[in-house]
């Protein structure tokens, strides 16, 4: 988890999440919220096992709370097509208030191409007020894909209707050359074209993002893949420009 802004606001005289000096540990009220981006299409959310897109949990003991796993999923019928699971708890160490009561509250971007990412976590209090923004950055910009890892897509199944966007290992295959998925270790299923290339169609073709492409091509969308991702193709000479 990677949380990319931290602001807090309140008393400087702070204590640990959960504590101040007359309670040892005060009871917390936990949130959670999968924001549609743009909308989910045909998926569903699901959230600690309820079929919503918001659920709220009471947490009246320390221990309950610290050993708390909540799984958020997207859901093709039966099918769960991506899911990330959080601790509310060690998610909020980074923010501290003065205050025997609190809500902590996780918000979670979901993506009609089939994919959850982390977008926030905030913890208020009467006297403080803490939140760490991650902006819904894909797998992919939180790990930057070092060690020779490309950033592309991986589908829940070989159907190749859901996808989501991370660092994946580099196939041999090179631009214009026949190319295929398959099942990683995970299930996930990858292409095995060459960094910087996605496999579209069965051919290998140079992969864009933000629509960047060389000059006299055009970065188109793929169904499928993230709006962020797409393969590079020929201008049309009818809409070639000079």
């Amino acid at each position: 988890m990677v949380l990319v802004v931290v602001a807090c606001g309140g008393d400087d005289d702070v204590t640990p999440l959960g504590h101040d000096a007359a309670t040892s540990w005060g009871p917390v009220t936990y949130r959670a919220v999968v924001f549609p981006r743009d909308t989910l299409g045909e998926l569903a959310s699901r959230i600690d096992g309820e079929l919503d897109t918001r659920i709220t949990r009471p947490f009246t003991d320390e221990s309950a709370f610290a050993a708390a796993r909540i799984r958020f999923e997207l859901l093709d019928g039966d099918e769960v097509v991506d899911s990330i699971e959080l601790s509310p708890a060690e998610d909020a160490e980074g923010c501290q208030y003065a205050g025997n009561a609190a809500e902590i509250r996780h918000e979670v971007c979901g993506f009609e191409h089939g994919e959850l990412r982390f977008a926030a976590i905030s913890v208020v209090s009467p006297s403080n007020g803490c939140v760490g923004d991650a902006f819904c950055l894909s797998r992919c910009e939180q790990s930057l894909c070092t060690g020779g890892l490309k950033c592309s897509s991986s589908f829940n199944s070989g159907a190749l209707r859901y996808s989501r966007l991370e660092c994946v290992d580099p196939g041999s295959r090179l631009i214009g050359e026949t190319c295929s998925y398959s099942p990683r270790g995970d299930g996930r299923w990858i292409d095995d074209c060459a960094s910087d290339t996605l496999c579209v169609g069965g051919t290998c073709r140079r992969q864009c993002f933000e629509g960047v492409c060389p000059t006299g091509e055009t970065c188109s969308r793929v169904p499928g893949h993230s709006a962020e991702i797409g393969a590079c193709v020929l201008t049309s000479p009818a809409v070639r420009t000079r």
